[in-house]
């Protein structure tokens, strides 16, 4: 890609993410002109926001996004707003802030006990063999597996993330305690302090 060609997006995102007409550099010395199709100039391209910009100047599609909130408790449980739109969607009230929330991946309770029921049985005996791959008590892959999904369920923000032990840690982490001569009766601690770090 040509530097004038590079020159001229950077220029189009800002102009577009803006709202401003912004001046189209003129090719230096050694550039070409870059032939870019009219499209680019409509659309809107991931750059930063100009420093020194005001947000209110921006159109209104990136008013949200460059835009400061105010602090609000909920953002810090987030079961207090995920809660009550769960609520208001399963009785076919959703609110327009409910919908734009849920995105493409609309609630559904039929498809949450599915997918609750396929997790629960795939996890344990997933969690029992990771804490084998480790050298640890099998109970411990349970506590390992279900703690984090609780504490996850509390105080995460994406819905679709998965949290827990993977075969990779379990096998790092068993070669670290075996690299470091644990013996078994400070295995446990010492997979903690490690998990923990």
């Amino acid at each position: 890609v040509h530097r004038y060609c590079q020159r001229y997006s950077a220029v189009l995102s800002c102009e577009a993410m803006s709202g401003v007409q912004a001046e189209v550099p003129e090719p230096t010395d050694g550039e070409e002109p870059c032939e870019l199709e009219a499209g680019v100039k409509n659309a809107s391209l991931s750059t930063p926001t100009p420093a020194g910009l005001d947000a209110k100047t921006l159109p209104d599609k990136y008013q949200k996004v460059y835009s400061a909130k105010a602090f609000q408790f909920s953002s810090l449980i987030p079961p207090l707003t995920w809660v009550p739109q769960y609520g208001r969607a399963l009785r076919g009230k959703s609110t327009e802030a409910d919908l734009e929330a849920m995105g493409l991946l609309p609630f559904s309770a039929k498809g949450d006990v599915i997918a609750g029921f396929t997790v629960g049985f795939m996890l344990v005996p997933q969690s029992l063999a990771f804490a084998l791959l480790a050298g640890l008590p099998p109970h411990l892959g349970l506590y390992s597996s279900f703690l984090p999904l609780l504490v996850y369920a509390l105080f995460g923000t994406i819905r679709q993330l998965q949290v827990g032990p993977t075969a990779l840690m379990s096998l790092l982490t068993g070669a670290a305690l075996d690299a470091a001569n644990i013996s078994t009766a400070e295995r446990v601690a010492t997979a903690s302090m490690l998990a923990l770090m």
